[in-house]
């Protein structure tokens, strides 16, 4: 047997603080890791959620805003056929007032010929009355 002696006691102590420091350094390396690992996993989850409810939120915001879109632009289209009939009718209007006067000069112009001929009274009244519509005053 070995007689006792306090180096050998103090180098045991001394090399088993070592071997314990360093085992609680590697486990205490591998929880660190490990919670790491998973901190960064639980990270990754939430972000792909952020990201996830973002696109939804995008694409409801885009689908609405073509809605809004769709909406605007049939509005528009509404409008120009509106836009379109109005100016066929005023130009009607217009047509219909030029056919008019122009039927007024003729019929004054007929009555001023008439009066030049027979010098009538009643060529007299209708040349007054037909030529009053063109302003000319007789």
């Amino acid at each position: 047997m070995y007689p006792f002696s306090y180096i050998r006691l103090g180098i045991t102590i001394v090399v088993s603080i070592l071997v314990a420091t360093s085992i609680t350094a590697s486990v205490s390396f591998l929880i660190d890791r490990e919670l790491a690992r998973q901190a960064l996993a639980d990270f990754q989850a939430q972000a792909k959620i952020q990201v996830r409810a973002a696109q939804a939120s995008a694409q409801a915001a885009i689908a609405k805003q073509a809605e809004v879109l769709a909406k605007q632009s049939e509005v528009l289209a509404k409008q120009r056929v509106r836009m379109k009939a109005d100016a066929l009718a005023q130009e009607r209007v217009r047509q219909a007032r030029m056919n008019a006067q122009k039927t007024n000069v003729e019929i004054c112009s007929f009555w001023e010929a008439e009066y030049l001929k027979t010098r009538s009274s009643e060529a007299t009244l209708h040349r007054r009355d037909a030529c009053k519509r063109i302003g000319k005053n007789y």
